[in-house]
């Protein structure tokens, strides 16, 4: 499966860490590191057939993709996701953007 990056969020903004860029750009994506209990993990992968079969291999589930709205509307309260959800690369440029946005507006906002 490709993965460009990776990263764990939160509440309605995710918490965004860069896992080596372009370094495992090529590999399965990376078990996320340990999360804190609510937490939620997104990875940005392809949609072709070969990352929907590493994803299932991986996390045992199919890839569920959302978008970068839905991750930034994520509430505190809802249950933790079993498996990482999927966002494609487009998408993830839009959660940076939006994010980038809500931090100027409120820097005590995490993203």
């Amino acid at each position: 499966m490709k993965l460009s990056r990776a990263f764990v969020g939160g509440v309605a903004a995710l918490f965004v860490a860069s896992a080596a860029a372009a370094a495992g750009a090529e590999q399965a994506p990376r078990q996320a590191p340990e999360r804190a209990s609510g937490a939620r993990g997104v990875v940005v992968c392809a949609q072709d057939a070969a990352s929907r079969r590493a994803f299932v291999r991986r996390y045992g589930e199919r890839p569920v993709f959302i978008t970068a709205r839905e991750a930034r509307q994520v509430r505190r309260d809802a249950p933790a996701w079993q498996a990482p959800r999927c966002m494609t690369e487009q998408e993830h440029v839009r959660y940076e953007r939006a994010a980038t946005v809500a931090r100027a507006r409120d820097p005590r906002e995490e993203s």
